[in-house]
C-alpha cells in the first residue's frame, strides 16, 4: 500500500497520506509482535503466578497446622526464594518439552 500511494499520489496532501499509511503499517506490525509475545508467554506467566501463590499459601497453611506463631520466615527471603524456585520450575518444564 505504501508503494502504491507513493507512486500514484502526489501534491501537498501526499506527504500526510503516506505518513498515515506508514503509521498504520507500523501499528499493525507492533500489534502483531504484541500478539505473538502474549501467545508465547501467557501460559508460562500464568504458571509462574500459580506456583508462586501456591508456595505462599502452603507456607501459611504449614504455619497454621504446626502452630508456629508469628512470621519465622523473613519476607526478604521469601520474596526472593519463592520466585526463583517458581522460575526454576518453569525453566525445567520448558527444557523437558513442556510449554
Amino acid at each position: 500500500m505504501a508503494i502504491f500511494s507513493k507512486k500514484h499520489f502526489s501534491g501537498s496532501n501526499a506527504f500526510w497520506f503516506n505518513a498515515l499509511i506508514h503509521l498504520a503499517i507500523f501499528l499493525k506490525a507492533g500489534l502483531a509482535l504484541l500478539s505473538r509475545f502474549l501467545k508465547a508467554f501467557t501460559v508460562p506467566i500464568l504458571d509462574f503466578s500459580i506456583i508462586t501463590l501456591g508456595l505462599f499459601a502452603i507456607k501459611n497453611i504449614y504455619q497454621q497446622k504446626t502452630g508456629i506463631d508469628g512470621d519465622i520466615y523473613s519476607e526478604k527471603l521469601l520474596s526472593v526464594a519463592f520466585p526463583i524456585y517458581a522460575a526454576a520450575w518453569i525453566v525445567m518444564v520448558y527444557f523437558n518439552g513442556g510449554l
